[in-house]
């Protein structure tokens, strides 16, 4: 299901979500990897992540 924002406050509260949850992504994901001693750069991760708009 597509999430849509009508008013500024409510799109401003939907990006804020979609970061956080980008956040716990990139985060998550870099401890696996650190843990798997892969390495990975963050620049090249963050392409994975951003989203499509």
């Amino acid at each position: 299901m597509i999430e849509t924002a009508t008013t500024p406050r409510q799109r401003q509260a939907f990006d804020a979500a979609h970061e956080a949850r980008g956040a716990v992504l990139r985060d998550g994901l870099r401890w696996v990897f650190s843990h798997l001693h892969v390495p990975l750069s963050f620049d090249a991760f963050r392409t994975l992540t951003v989203p499509s708009r």
